[in-house]
């Protein structure tokens, strides 16, 4: 219970911190996924039953955050199916290694993207993918904190210890 509680808090803080990024951070306009690199480390340290609840709760406030242009479905769908994923990885390789766990990052922002774009489609699908190739790898070089931190929790609170 309390690691769902501490991944719940991290959730909301990270669409909070994602959704007012400031431009002084972005690489050229584009902000990185913080809360599909988040939802990525609960996949990959907890399994995919806690990758799905962080990828529920995640969608649905980046959605809901997102305004009213937003893929609110699209959104959801990408976020689940990054942390089902991610927690089909789980296993003591992928927790432990963090080149796995920026790599696994980085490919999760590219099919979170892949996924809402197959709902909604970009207008301009050249700035699309310039956006991607500079987002994904932002995102992943910001998985080594966040996973680290997963991490920790999950040392802390190991699956099937809570009361």
């Amino acid at each position: 219970m309390v690691p769902a509680v501490i991944f719940g808090l991290a959730i909301v803080l990270a669409a909070a911190v994602q959704t007012s990024w400031p431009p002084e951070l972005a690489l050229r306009g584009v902000s990185p996924e913080l809360v599909v690199v988040l939802v990525n480390s609960v996949g990959l340290v907890r399994g995919p039953k806690a990758g799905v609840a962080a990828g529920l709760l995640g969608g649905l406030l980046v959605a809901s955050l997102a305004g009213s242009g937003a893929p609110f479905g699209g959104i959801l769908a990408a976020y689940m199916l990054v942390g089902f994923l991610a927690g089909k990885l789980r296993g003591g390789v992928f927790a432990e290694r963090l080149v796995i766990a920026l790599t696994a990052a980085g490919v999760a922002v590219i099919l979170a993207r892949l996924v809402i774009m197959a709902v909604a489609p970009p207008p301009r699908l050249g700035r699309w993918f310039v956006e991607l190739a500079l987002q994904a790898p932002y995102s992943a070089v910001l998985a080594v904190p966040v996973h680290l931190l997963v991490r920790f929790v999950h040392q802390r609170f190991p699956a099937g210890t809570e009361g």
